[in-house]
């Protein structure tokens, strides 16, 4: 195992295992990592310029209110990480890929204002007071999340799956919802942005 301190600027990584270091308040620029994992890291507040992470698996890591300035995020899992507050908006063209994973994970107060995320999987996480307005997460599944306060102002959720998800409210006279699946009992709630009385 090595220390993510030891990660040189510029660099490429393949098939290295990073394990618990305190990278917090570090910078890395311009760094490509690709089938890593990352285990018991502590990076709050690390910023991440023009890094790369493909095919990686980030394990017990603290990823609170990271700083991932033009990153790109391809098939990368997140397994019972804590990421409070990570804004996971990608500016100029970077951004997150396809098959993200977010397994156990407290990603409360996150930012996914307007990413590009058909076929994220979220699985048992926090999901508590996140911003999904304008994102595209088609086919996305939420199975076992707390939603409460989430907000999806104008997201495309088409065939999103909320089988197991709880605490969410979504406008479903929307035909950016068409094809989402739901479980009882909580799918009652789907009536409370209708104009209707249920008794």
């Amino acid at each position: 195992m090595v220390a993510l301190t030891t990660a040189a600027d510029g660099e490429e990584y393949v098939e290295v295992t990073y394990d618990a270091t305190d990278a917090a308040d570090a910078v890395l620029a311009s760094v490509s990592f690709e089938d890593c994992v990352f285990e018991g890291l502590a990076l709050e507040s690390t910023r991440l310029v023009h890094c790369s992470f493909v095919d990686c698996v980030f394990r017990d890591c603290d990823l609170g209110v990271l700083l991932a300035d033009d990153c790109v995020w391809r098939d990368v899992a997140f397994e019972r990480c804590r990421m409070q507050g990570v804004d996971w908006r990608a500016p100029k063209g970077a951004g997150l890929g396809n098959q993200l994973r977010f397994d156990g994970c407290f990603l409360r107060y996150g930012v996914f204002m307007a990413a590009h995320l058909p076929r994220v999987k979220f699985a048992n996480s926090d999901l508590r007071e996140t911003e999904f307005s304008d994102a595209d997460l088609t086919g996305a599944s939420f199975a076992g999340c707390d939603l409460s306060g989430a907000r999806f102002h104008n997201a495309r959720l088409t065939e999103a799956d909320f089988r197991g998800a709880q605490g969410y409210d979504l406008d479903v006279t929307t035909k950016l919802i068409k094809g989402a699946t739901f479980s009882m009992p909580e799918a009652v709630r789907l009536l409370n942005g209708l104009d209707i009385t249920v008794e």
